[in-house]
C-alpha cells in the first residue's frame, strides 16, 4: 500500500506568511543630542533572532565609522554606550546614526534619522583646569565633558507630593541646574532648580538633590526624564525614562481572549468516481479552547484498489484581547500571556493530558501584523515556542493599547507537513492575559 502525502506545505502559506526574524533599532532613532563621554543606552528589539548581533556607529549616509560592540546577545538590549567610542577610536562631534545587525546575514536596521554628538564649545583641554586635580589625567579626559544622571533609574515609579532623590556624577566645577523633561529629552516640562547649591565640590563627583514633586506635574502617560546641565547648557546629562503618577497604586487585570479556530481542508482523488463522504469540517472545540495540529485519513476501494481518496485537515488558532480600556489613564507596567495545554490527541485515539508531545503536536506563537482573510495567508512575526508557559508581551500590549493595530496572536503547529496514513496529532490550549498597571 502506498503511503499518502497530505500536503508538504500549502503554497499560499509559504508565500503569504511572514515568519522571518525581525530586528529594529529603538534608540537613538533621530533627533537626540548626546554628550561625548556620556553613558547612553542603545536599545533595540529582536524577535526570533537566534544570532548574536553587532552595533555600528555610522555616518549620516549610513557608511560605517566603526564597530561599537560585537557578539552581543540579541536579547541584551539596552547596551550601555560611552557616547562616541568605537573599536579603535572616538568620534568627533557631529551627526551620526546607529546600525544594529546580525553577525552574519542581511538582517539589520538603521536609525531613521540622525542624532548629534556634541561637546562643550571650549574644548576638553581648556576645561581640565576646572576639574578636581585629585582625579588622574586619563580619567579627566574620559569624563571632562560628562554629566551622568544616576537616579532616577529606568522604570522608576515616582509620585506627586512625594520626595525623591535625584543623583548625578560630574567632575566639572560648575553650578548645575535640574529640569524635568519629556520622555525623550526634547522638551522641558518643569524647572526643578535653576541654581543648585553645591556647597563644596566633591572629589568623587557624586551629588544629589531631594525633590518634592509638586501637585500638577503629572500628565498622561506620565513618562519623563531628568536633565542635569551646567555651563549654560553646554554640558548636560539625561536620566533614563521613568514614571510620575498622581499616586503609586498598582492594579491587576486578567483578560480572557476571543478565540477563533480555523482549518484548512485538502483532499485528492484517484478514481473514476468521487467518494465525498466524510469531507465536512470537524466540529470545533468548546468555546475559549484553541485547537492546533493536524489529522489525516486515506481510503482505498474498488477492484484492485484502483480508487483512493486522501483527506487532511490542518488547524490553527487565533486569539485577540480587547485592551482598549488601557488606552488612557493607565500605564501598563507588565503584560504576561499564559498558555496552558489542556490535552493532546494522538493517532491511536488516546488522550494524554498536559504532556508535550515531542513531534508535530507542539506549536509556535506568532504576533499577527496585518488584517487577514485566509488563515493560511497571514503576515505574522514569531514570538516563541507556544507549547505552554508564560510570555512577556508588555511591549506588544502597550502598542495595541496606545497605537491600535491589534490583530491578535496566532498559534501554529510546529509542522504542517506529514506523510503517515490515518493518524492525528492535535493539541488543545487555553490562554489568558494578565496586566499590571499604574493608574491615576
Amino acid at each position: 500500500m502506498k503511503k499518502a502525502l497530505c500536503f508538504a506545505l500549502i503554497s499560499s502559506l509559504a508565500a503569504g506568511m511572514a515568519l522571518a526574524a525581525s530586528l529594529k533599532l529603538i534608540q537613538p532613532n533621530g533627533g537626540e543630542t548626546l554628550t561625548l563621554g556620556q553613558t547612553y543606552p542603545i536599545a533595540w528589539t529582536a524577535d526570533g533572532v537566534a544570532q548574536k548581533i553587532k552595533l555600528v556607529l555610522a555616518k549620516v549616509n549610513g557608511v560605517p565609522v566603526g564597530v561599537i560592540a560585537e557578539n552581543v546577545e540579541a536579547g541584551a538590549s539596552p547596551f550601555s554606550w560611552t557616547v562616541g567610542q568605537f573599536q579603535g577610536g572616538t568620534a568627533s562631534p557631529g551627526s551620526y546614526r546607529i546600525r544594529v545587525k546580525v553577525m552574519s546575514g542581511p538582517l539589520e536596521d538603521l536609525s531613521d534619522g540622525v542624532f548629534t554628538i556634541k561637546t562643550a564649545a571650549a574644548g576638553i583641554q581648556q576645561n581640565i583646569p576646572q576639574l578636581d586635580k585629585s582625579i588622574p589625567h586619563a580619567a579627566m579626559q574620559a569624563v571632562a565633558q560628562s554629566i551622568q544622571v544616576l537616579e532616577p533609574v529606568a522604570g522608576s515609579k515616582w509620585a506627586e507630593e512625594g520626595t525623591f532623590t535625584i543623583r548625578w556624577k560630574t567632575f566639572l566645577k560648575k553650578i548645575p541646574r535640574i529640569e524635568l523633561y519629556n520622555y525623550n529629552g526634547t522638551k522641558q516640562v518643569a524647572m526643578i532648580n535653576h541654581n543648585v547649591f553645591i556647597g563644596q565640590y566633591r572629589a568623587d563627583g557624586l551629588y544629589q538633590y531631594e525633590w518634592k514633586i509638586p501637585k500638577g506635574v503629572y500628565s498622561w502617560p506620565g513618562n519623563y526624564t531628568i536633565r542635569v546641565s551646567a555651563d549654560n547648557g553646554k554640558v548636560e546629562g539625561f536620566s533614563p525614562m521613568f514614571h510620575i503618577s498622581k499616586s503609586i497604586a498598582e492594579k491587576h487585570y486578567t483578560l480572557e481572549p476571543k478565540v477563533e479556530n480555523r482549518a484548512h481542508r485538502h483532499y485528492s482523488y484517484k478514481c473514476s468516481s468521487l467518494d465525498t463522504g466524510g469531507t465536512a469540517f470537524p466540529a470545533g472545540p468548546a468555546p475559549g479552547i484553541m485547537r492546533v495540529g493536524w489529522e489525516n485519513s486515506w481510503k482505498q476501494w474498488g477492484v484492485g484498489n484502483y480508487c483512493h481518496r486522501h483527506l487532511c485537515f490542518i488547524y490553527r488558532s487565533f486569539i485577540t484581547f480587547d485592551v482598549s480600556a488601557f488606552a488612557k489613564g493607565k500605564f501598563i507596567q507588565k503584560a504576561t500571556l499564559y498558555i496552558n495545554k489542556e490535552s493532546t490527541h494522538y493517532s491511536d485515539g488516546t488522550t494524554a493530558t498536559n504532556v508535550n508531545h515531542p513531534g508535530h503536536c507542539a506549536s509556535k506563537l506568532f504576533k499577527v501584523e496585518a488584517p487577514w482573510s485566509s488563515p493560511f495567508d497571514v503576515q505574522a512575526d514569531l514570538i516563541g515556542d507556544g507549547t505552554a508557559g508564560t510570555f512577556d508581551v508588555t511591549a506588544i500590549v502597550r502598542d495595541w493599547a496606545l497605537k491600535g493595530g491589534n490583530h491578535g496572536l496566532m498559534l501554529v503547529g510546529r509542522s504542517e507537513s506529514f506523510k503517515k496514513n490515518n493518524e492525528e496529532c492535535i493539541s488543545y490550549y487555553k490562554a489568558f492575559l494578565t496586566i499590571s498597571t499604574l493608574e491615576d
